[in-house]
């Protein structure tokens, strides 16, 4: 695409260029080599007397301005078919300065001058005048053109005409090599458009057989992930079914251990049951021979019973005697308490005096001392001991009395 456009562009491009040659030849090149009656400008102009010094009469007369010269006639219009070729008057016009002529003598009114100034005029001038100052303008305009067509002017425009037709021809060879390469190239991208054409719409069914089969693709894909989905569930099911077949066999193995287990515990039961059926014969026998122990120590302890009786109701009617001499003993055993307490209390004072007071005494007084100390000490035990054993005694009589009165409530009820 961008190889047309460049193509394109270049071809606009020399017939531009083309097209300014061949218009700037038609200004140079006339229609016809012949005398031809075209001119550039022609009308009625109003002169004075060439080589005059601004001094005359003004004189109407009819002007041509043609190929670089002007042309003047007689006061009367010619016509414009066909080229006079007698003029009264002929001026050329290269190199002319063309000025207004403001300061013009006796001109009439409504008329504007202007001159026409050369080197080769002598120091003279063409003065002209005009209807109106628009068309003063104009006719210096034009003259002003018209002063560039000179000799050596032609000669260059001759040479710049042959120069540009060899241009032209050159343009034109190169603007027809580039037309056939245009077309060449034009020819060559319609061929690779038509090609890139029918490989779009190839590319276009092609896209429309893939997405077809990508759609098939997709069903196909979603069916397996269906079978795959119902596979995967089989197989965690015969999973399931594998871990519960595991799960059955090891209990069904726990089950025969257990059986096993059963069959050794009942071995052993009815081990254990023979051996305490032998038992209990033998307990039977133990038990016989237990009942009749029982029944001799029964006897033997109603023996015991009746005397432990009797001894209780002597005891009971001791127990008045029994108390009063305790309570004399243990009105006698305060007495001796309060007393050895004293005594020894005194010991006590004398041996505590006798270190104090630091006499030197016999070794034998000291250990007496303290023999008598000892003495009153260990009397103080017994005593203890004896109270301990009073208040002994009065607890199994107690005891005595609660069982006899038990027995008697027993014996009773029974």
């Amino acid at each position: 695409m961008c190889e047309k456009t460049l193509y394109i562009t270049e071809l606009r491009y020399r017939k531009r260029k083309l097209i300014a040659v061949q218009t700037f030849y038609t200004m140079f090149k006339s229609k016809d080599d012949s005398l031809d009656c075209r001119y550039q400008k022609a009308g009625f102009l109003l002169k004075l007397p060439f080589m005059g010094k601004g001094t005359g009469r003004w004189q109407k007369r009819w002007f041509v301005l043609k190929d670089g010269y002007l042309l003047y006639y007689g006061k009367f219009k010619k016509s414009t078919d066909k080229f006079d070729q007698h003029p009264r008057g002929a001026i050329p016009m290269g190199n002319c300065t063309i000025e207004p002529y403001d300061d013009a003598p006796k001109l009439p009114s409504k008329y504007f001058a202007f001159k026409a100034t050369h080197t080769n005029f002598g120091g003279g001038a063409m003065c002209l005048a005009c209807l109106g100052k628009e068309e003063r303008e104009e006719w210096m305009a034009i003259m002003r053109d018209c002063r560039r067509i000179t000799y050596e002017n032609a000669l260059l425009g001759d040479a710049m005409i042959e120069k540009l037709n060899n241009a032209s021809s050159q343009l034109t060879s190169e603007n027809q090599k580039a037309l056939e390469e245009f077309q060449a190239n034009a020819l060559r991208l319609r061929t690779e458009r038509e090609a890139h054409e029918a490989a779009t719409s190839k590319m276009k069914s092609g896209h429309a057989e893939l997405s077809q089969i990508e759609e098939e693709l997709a069903i196909k894909q979603a069916k397996a992930k269906e079978i795959e989905d119902e596979a995967q569930s089989v197989l965690d099911a015969l999973k399931a079914k594998e871990d519960e077949a595991k799960r059955l066999d090891e209990e069904n193995r726990q089950i025969i251990a257990e059986q096993e287990r059963l069959a050794k515990e009942k071995e052993e039961a009815e081990s254990q049951f023979s051996n305490l059926t032998e038992e209990a014969a033998t307990l039977e026998e133990q038990r016989v021979l237990a009942e009749q122990e029982r029944e001799q120590n029964a006897k033997i302890a109603e023996q015991e019973e009746e005397d432990v009786r009797r001894k209780i109701e002597d005891m009971l009617k001791n127990k008045s005697s029994i108390e009063h001499q305790l309570e004399k003993e243990n009105v006698k055993r305060k007495k001796a308490e309060v007393k050895l307490k004293l005594a020894q209390d005194s010991v006590r004072r004398l041996d505590s005096f006798l270190k104090r007071s630091g006499a030197n005494l016999d070794t034998a007084v000291t250990q007496d001392v303290r023999k008598l100390l000892k003495f009153f000490e260990d009397r103080k035990e017994d005593l203890i001991h004896e109270a301990k054993f009073t208040e002994t005694v009065k607890s199994h009589l107690k005891a005595h009395k609660d069982y006899h009165h038990e027995s008697r409530r027993l014996s009773d009820l029974g």
